[in-house]
């Protein structure tokens, strides 16, 4: 097996050859293991058995998020004076030391214990709306059900009364796989981090049986505004409903937000603008999620969206407000109803590969002693041993430099001028046009039968 980090392109299909079985049984009883078979298991059996790092993922029979399950794990909190340190340490590292803003080194308690690959991977808790969108014969019917799944997953992202806190940053190459949902309506999600520097994530999701999938590509950019930070996400999140001759929709994201940086509370908002557009259908949504400025340290929830067909670009069909936290009501000319209601949903299980059916460059291989070090509030032995795998990779990079070798995503390739996963091209037959030359070594028949049968659809 490659070394973390450093996967060897032609291999890696044959590592993961029997990643699409899935043994498993709905029924809550054991995972029977036959011989060579991939093994996953169920996300709460991570936790106090074989893994931590689940810890804001974990489901209950009913998908409900357990109420012992602290989304604040961790090192405590700092106070006022230690905040003002990190801000000016992050200051200097920017304006003496000339680092970017991405480069810069947060204390251990500031950290979440998991990789930002697993934390992307959030957006899925509820794919199950997206199960049924290419049996419906209405083209709006089937955008609002996009609309729905794009609105649906922002609260897991800044969950209500959570410390602010960032994700462990990912190595180059790192890995992160898991399946959400159950039976025919299971989707197989992969995340890998294709740059480190400015650091960028890919990531795909797809049930073959519902002819759907979601691609996305993600590079953060962030900027120091007074007493806040903003995230801007770089990139677009791609729908497609294959069922309906590839009907593509394309959504790009809001920023994130957080107040006190200085002084006062440190607290996370969304703001910005973002849209859907499917240019086959002619629908189109603006969506905007409010903030509440660069004076308040007070953080909103709200968010309104307008709902457009090609045919009237000025006239709205639909009109949405309400909190991407709790409930959203869409309204026409004549009523309105709830929309969405985030608090009545219920997440999808997800099932995640058994740690020791893991790849070295897997992120709960590469961050399993940091996370359970963070969690442990060990932060002399969190803080060293996160130094030491941040080290290899440098090395991994000098040595690559030296010797003048090319750094590729293994599983990510350019095509149509973004990140996407070439297994999906192979698995539903798209022919996307290649942007630039692709960066993959070209397939064997045996590697195309992986990316045809990938993750068991």
């Amino acid at each position: 097996m490659a070394s973390t980090g450093d996967l060897v392109q032609e291999s890696l299909p044959e590592q993961l050859e029997d990643f699409h079985i899935d043994p498993f049984a709905d029924d809550g009883s054991e995972v029977n293991q036959e011989p060579n078979d991939g093994v996953l298991v169920r996300s709460s059996e991570f936790v106090g058995k074989r893994d931590i790092m689940d810890f804001t993922a974990v489901l209950d029979a009913t998908g409900v998020r357990p109420e012992n399950i602290n989304p604040n794990a961790g090192l405590d909190a700092p106070p006022e004076d230690t905040k003002r340190k990190i801000f000016k340490s992050i200051l200097h590292q920017v304006t003496v030391q000339r680092k970017p803003v991405y480069r810069c080194q947060l204390p251990i308690f500031c950290l979440e214990p998991r990789s930002l690959t697993e934390k992307l991977t959030d957006f899925f808790a509820y794919s199950h709306l997206l199960t049924g969108l290419n049996e419906e014969p209405s083209p709006e019917k089937r955008f609002l059900g996009i609309l729905k799944f794009y609105l649906s997953a922002w609260h897991l992202q800044i969950p209500k009364g959570a410390r602010v806190k960032n994700q462990l940053n990912p190595i180059l190459g790192e890995l992160y796989r898991a399946k959400f949902g159950t039976d025919d309506d299971r989707f197989n999600i992969l995340c890998e981090q294709i740059t480190h520097h400015p650091p960028s994530s890919a990531f795909a999701a797809w049930n073959a049986k519902h002819k759907v999938s979601m691609e996305a590509y993600i590079r953060p950019d962030i900027h120091f505004s007074g007493n806040l930070v903003e995230t801007y996400l770089i990139g677009e999140l791609i729908g497609h409903l294959y069922g309906w001759d590839h009907e593509r929709y394309v959504c790009s994201y809001p920023k994130y937000i957080v107040h006190g940086i200085v002084f006062g509370t440190m607290q996370m908002e969304l703001g910005g603008k973002s849209t859907i557009v499917c240019e086959k259908t002619g629908y189109s949504a603006e969506i905007e999620f409010k903030s509440t400025g660069q004076l308040s340290n007070d953080v909103t929830t709200a968010l309104k969206a307008n709902v457009f067909h090609n045919s009237d670009k000025k006239k709205p069909l639909y009109h949405l407000s309400g909190h991407w936290d709790s409930v959203i009501k869409i309204a026409d000319a004549k009523t309105e109803t709830v929309f969405l209601d985030v608090r009545s949903l219920r997440e999808s299980p997800k099932y995640l590969p058994a740690p020791d059916e893991q790849f070295s460059n897997e992120s709960r291989t590469v961050w399993g002693k940091v996370a359970a070090e963070i969690v442990a509030k060990d932060e002399p032995n969190a803080l060293q041993h996160k130094t030491e795998i941040e080290e290899e990779q440098r090395a991994k990079l000098a040595e690559r430099k030296k010797n003048k070798v090319e750094w590729h995503p293994a599983m990510f390739q350019i095509v149509d001028e973004t990140w996407k996963y070439p297994g999906l091209r192979d698995l539903f037959g798209v022919p996307d046009r290649m942007s630039s030359p692709s960066p993959a070594p070209d397939r064997s028949e045996k590697e195309k039968g992986w990316f045809k049968r990938a993750f068991g659809q």
